[in-house]
């Protein structure tokens, strides 16, 4: 899927470095000296799943990171639908009684509305709450009229101008229309002149002019720099804000026009739009908690009709679940939070705004009907509609997310810490003390983390985003008293604090926002080891997207990886035989994912410039914090089945069986698969041992390493009898020290491989 559609990028060149040496051995049984001569290749891919660099990453990824990962849950329950729905031949029917069915329909559904109608909505709320910025230009001002009549010539010399600058670039006669454009800006203009824009009676109608207008410029900007890059990772977005974009605008337009043209009237208008989109805000976020319990519950149906028995894949269908619910729950939580702390400063500093009066002048269309002081003060309004719509539950919810932070940090935070702080090798751990302590923390946070992800996230926080968008809607509608308030009296005093506890979380998110403009790039430096987990799922979202097919970050990725090693294999000597005798391949992490899969759909669907690999085995693969297992495996069970082991795998041994996943010989050309990794990688460890072996965390002595006796391996090394894979641990430490001189172990592996080909 991520591949079929591809189209090769013109000119579609892969610069890299090759850097030449010679890799001396010296045999200990002779003390005979041989030299191999050795050439490194770098496949470079994080620039093709990365987005930029600064404060543009940092804002591409926390977009990707609310809005794209529940298509990964998506893209779960589908492969896990795919197995065990049973196809009902019946049609006329349907799905009704499928399970599975209902199951992926509240999924979908819950995750287009999610990431879709909410988002855009609140664009839309954003134009409209704008529109009454051109009224701070003074009613007595003998320009108003002038400026609205030059600002049309202007958009509309614009606009004819990229039209026919992005259809016919070769034809000159469209660039005509520039002075023609410029002709229409002083007609407008001279027209304002004549029916007395430079008089206090200003007949044109400037400011529900300057009012469209601006709408349609901050429109269009939203379309051309949000709107249309979003729908190339997840189409229909486009289609799905003219639908939703045009109709507003329309209702707009008609507010505008029965508005008095002042400033005053301008504002009216847009506080009517602003209550017809809060309306759907809340119904939207309704709907999506309906549908998002409805999945829960479809599951756990769908889950329990799967038989019980080991090999029937229940264990998967969990796991599948669970990424199901995490795709949407977090990201709904952390979208609700942003979006009302946003609504809140914006609120806060858009005083100066609005109208200069000290008098009331709006009065709702549908919100308040309790409040007895009309008309509102716009200030006045605007805080209502943030108190009511943040939730009278809003401090419950934010103490159970601080909760499950807790939880993720209290797990993770060891492994952090060693990202800071790494191993010393001078300092050696011979017992084992820390590695061991580190590797058993990272297993009981894990453990910890699905419990508190379960019930806090999955569960807890959206039943009372649930109960408190239920009590808002009924404030809003006109209760004197919030539900809640009547049904817990002694809890008010915590329901009147949300107003507080929003604007301090708003000047928090604000003041977060001023740092990352101001610091930029040195984020990095000061994420306190938390940039590797972030970068972890980032690089997890960005491999599995199927959206652009023709240029989706992994087809790229393949498509470089592919045509390298074409290169690699057509090198020859003037003999005309093969340049290389052999390959080592290196990989960390993600790189890990994409080599394995890479080789493995090659094997399958094998490429004539690569025959020579096929032939022959002549890589040897070395891996190192691999997620193929522990996050891949876990999350996407039924997509990564071949890397996993069977429940029944329980050796309490390091020894590696035959049978054990992945399998070396699945891939393109592999003769033997090496993995290390450390006791608290948090994204990649083991790959074949069984999760109950005991002695996981141990590490063999630096001088026993070279050379190993494959025969008879020590104690800390596993390997299959056949020598096709070996696994070892370096220790205690976390995911991003493989390659200094903390891991002078990873060296000597590679040195060893070398020299075995």
């Amino acid at each position: 899927d991520q591949i079929q559609e591809f189209k090769t990028p013109k000119p579609a060149n892969y610069d890299t470095i090759c850097l030449e040496g010679k890799c001396t051995f010296t045999e200990p049984q002779t003390g005979k000296t041989t030299q191999t001569q050795v050439h490194i290749y770098e496949m470079h891919w994080a620039d093709l799943s990365r987005l930029g660099s600064g404060f543009i990453r940092i804002f591409g990824e926390f977009y990707q990171l609310l809005f794209h990962l529940g298509s990964l849950g998506r893209q779960s329950v589908d492969l896990m639908r795919a197995e065990h729905q049973s196809i009902k031949k019946d049609r006329q029917l349907g799905d009704l009684f499928n399970v599975w069915a209902w199951y992926g329909a509240t999924q979908a559904l819950a995750g287009r509305i999610l990431s879709l109608f909410l988002p855009i909505l609140n664009l839309c709320l954003l134009v409209v709450a704008l529109i009454s910025l051109p009224g701070k230009i003074s009613q007595s001002s003998a320009y108003v009229g002038l400026v609205a009549a030059i600002s049309t010539g202007l958009l509309l010399t614009i606009g004819v101008g990229y039209v026919f600058l992005t259809r016919n670039k070769t034809s000159y006669w469209p660039w005509l229309l520039w002075p023609f454009g410029l002709g229409l800006t002083v007609v407008l203009a001279i027209e304002a002149l004549v029916t007395g824009a430079f008089n206090t009676g200003i007949a044109f109608a400037a400011y529900r002019w300057l009012a469209v207008e601006w709408m349609v410029l901050l429109g269009l900007a939203i379309w051309f720099i949000l709107i249309k890059p979003f729908s190339r990772v997840r189409p229909g977005a486009d289609t799905f804000a003219v639908t939703i974009g045009l109709p507003l605008g329309l209702m707009t337009l008609v507010f505008l026009s029965l508005a008095p043209d002042s400033h005053i009237g301008i504002t009216q208008a847009s506080f009517h739009m602003i209550e017809i989109i809060y309306l759907l805000l809340l119904g939207g976020w309704l709907a999506f908690l309906l549908l998002y319990f409805s999945s829960l519950i479809f599951a756990l149906f769908a889950i329990c009709s799967i038989p019980k028995s080991p090999a029937s894949g229940r264990t998967l269908a969990r796991q599948a679940a669970w990424t199901a619910r995490y795709s949407l729950a977090a990201p709904s939580i952390l979208f609700s939070f942003l979006t009302l702390s946003l609504w809140t400063a914006l609120a806060r500093i858009s005083k100066p705004l609005f109208p200069d009066t000290d008098q009331g002048f709006y009065e709702p269309l549908f919100f308040f009907k309790n409040v007895q002081s009309f008309p509102f003060k716009p200030e006045h309004f605007v805080r209502l509609l943030t108190v009511f719509s943040g939730s009278t539950l809003a401090i419950f919810i934010i103490f159970f997310t601080v909760l499950a932070l807790v939880a993720i940090l209290w797990a993770l935070v060891p492994s952090v810490l060693t990202e800071i702080f790494p191993v010393d090798p001078k300092h050696p751990d011979p017992k084992n003390v820390f590695a061991q302590g580190l590797g058993n923390w990272l297993n009981n946070g894990f453990r910890l983390i699905l419990v508190s992800g379960f019930w806090i996230v999955s569960w807890i926080i959206p039943f009372l985003f649930l109960l408190g968008t239920i009590d808002g809607l009924s404030l809003l509608a006109g209760n004197k008293e919030s539900l809640l308030n009547a049904w817990f009296p002694q809890l008010k005093v915590i329901f009147d604090s949300t107003d507080t506890l929003l604007a301090w979380v708003a000047g928090l998110l604000t003041a977060s926002a001023t740092s990352l403009i101001a610091l930029g790039g040195r984020l990095n430096q000061l994420s306190l080891g938390l940039r590797g987990v972030i970068d972890a799922v980032l690089d997890v979202d960005n491999y599995l997207r199927l959206h652009p097919k023709e240029d989706n970050p992994s087809a790229q990725i393949y498509a470089r990886y592919t045509s390298l090693l074409r290169y690699l294999c057509q090198q020859t000597t003037p003999n005309a035989e093969p340049t290389y005798d052999a390959f080592v391949i290196v990989a960390h992490s993600q790189g890990t994912v994409i080599t394995a899969d890479l080789l493995r759909f090659l094997a399958i669907d094998p490429d004539p410039a690569l025959k020579e690999l096929e032939e022959s085995k002549k890589i040897s693969l070395f891996t190192m914090g691999s997620p193929i297992r522990q996050l891949y495996g876990y999350a996407f069970p039924h997509l990564y089945r071949w890397a996993i082991q069977e429940p029944a795998y329980n050796n309490p041994s390091l020894v590696i069986l035959p049978q054990a996943n992945p399998a070396p010989d699945e891939l393109l050309g592999v003769k033997a698969w090496v993995n290390t990794f450390r006791s608290g990688d948090y994204v990649g460890r083991y790959l074949w041992r069984s999760d109950r072996a005991i002695d996981q965390w141990l590490k063999g002595k630096l001088e026993n390493l070279p050379p190993v006796n494959l025969e008879n391996p020590p104690h800390y090394l596993s390997q299959t009898p056949d020598q096709s894979r070996r696994e070892f641990c370096l220790g205690g430490g976390a995911h991003t020290h493989y390659w200094d001189k903390t891991a002078p172990e990873v060296a000597q592996e590679i040195d060893r491989l070398i020299r075995e080909c």
